[in-house]
């Protein structure tokens, strides 16, 4: 199981001020939990406690990054082996992608630390994720027909290659992000422990899930199921976070403004 990718700079321990007229006259505690039914957004570093449901929210990325992995390092060996593809060749390309992470990591942490934009600095790497993460872990998951040695071989190095850089671009952003939601420490231990507690449970589900529905169905039809799920709840997961939280601009109008 990987590491969570923590290369990006999270932002100084300051308050910035709430997004709306309604965030910033209710600021005691629980205001804020009323949450998605009445349309508010939780403002990046406002003091605020933050909601159990914007906690739940955040966390479902982690149930699919976690998932996916642990997916592929499970099933995908074996099926493409199956498939005709050298072992050989595996081994390769799985290396080879680890070690792509000793810069692509560092790099998408300067690039995240260093966009202005009126979304913020994270936001917009994860308004863009679900469709580009998705398409990269399906091509992968699902190859097309191909002839077996050097051509299946080949489709397995650069999918999973495109996956992980894909992988490294949407979770860097992210998990800065989670780190920057608050400054209070009780505040981000409770988020870990949301993250941890579905990360975990997307393991197992994503584990159990391909062989369940191998019983039915052929093999291919459980993997795709399986990438359906994993991606079904990324995209739920990340545009519900980019839609309930605000992050200070960076070079879009006076020092301190909310973003878009």
């Amino acid at each position: 199981i990987l590491p969570a990718k923590m290369s990006a700079r999270v932002l100084p321990q300051t308050h910035f001020s709430p997004l709306s007229d309604v965030a910033h006259r209710h600021h005691e505690p629980g205001r804020s939990a009323r949450g998605i039914c009445s349309l508010q957004t939780y403002t990046v570093g406002s003091g605020a406690p933050v909601p159990r449901w914007l906690k739940l929210v955040l966390a479902l990325p982690r149930y699919t990054l976690r998932s996916s992995h642990t997916f592929l390092a499970v099933y995908m060996i074996t099926y493409y082996n199956g498939l005709g593809a050298s072992l050989g060749f595996l081994s390769f390309f799985v290396a080879a992608a680890r070690s792509v992470d000793v810069v692509s990591d560092p790099f998408m942490g300067w690039l995240t630390d260093s966009t202005t934009s009126r979304m913020g600095r994270r936001r917009p790497y994860l308004l863009v994720a679900p469709p580009i993460y998705g398409l990269a872990l399906l091509l992968h998951v699902l190859p097309p027909r191909l002839p077996e040695g050097r051509p299946i071989s080949l489709w397995f190095g650069i999918s999973y290659i495109a996956f992980f850089l894909c992988d490294t671009a949407f979770s860097v952003p992210y998990q800065a992000l989670s780190q920057e939601l608050t400054a209070d420490q009780r505040e981000r231990a409770s988020i870990f422990f949301y993250q941890i507690a579905l990360s975990f449970l997307g393991l197992l589900v994503t584990v159990a899930l391909p062989v369940v529905v191998a019983r039915v169905a052929p093999l291919r039809t459980a993997y795709g199921t399986a990438v359906g799920s994993i991606v079904g709840i990324y995209a739920v997961g990340v545009w519900g976070t980019v839609a309930s939280v605000r992050e200070r601009t960076h070079g879009a109008g006076p020092a301190g403004a909310d973003g878009a």
